[in-house]
């Protein structure tokens, strides 16, 4: 997996990385409501809303900067910051299922 700090140079993102609404806001399509409740809780303090959050942020261009930021922002350490991107961004960059 690459490290947050390589991929400076962004990621070339594809149409699904759009967001769509939910009850929590607006959602990655590529983040499911059961996979950000499985990464908030390898990291406690954060939560669901902290993940989430994290990976709308991640739909911007050359963004982990200013994800891991919010995380390191609502309590997470940095060790739990840099994995929870690293997760994240595996996810994003995944082509959905019916595209394999």
């Amino acid at each position: 997996m690459m490290r947050v700090h390589d991929s400076l140079g962004g990621a070339a993102h594809t149409p699904h990385d759009r967001l769509h609404m939910t009850d929590h806001g607006y959602v990655p399509s590529w983040l499911s409501p059961d996979m950000a409740v499985a990464l908030a809780a390898t990291a406690p303090p954060l939560t669901p809303a902290d993940v989430t959050s994290a990976a709308e942020t991640l739909t911007q261009p050359n963004m982990p900067i200013r994800a891991m930021d919010l995380l390191l922002r609502r309590g997470g350490n940095l060790i739990q910051a840099q994995q929870l991107v690293e997760a994240l961004r595996a996810l994003r960059d995944c082509p959905p299922i019916g595209n394999l």
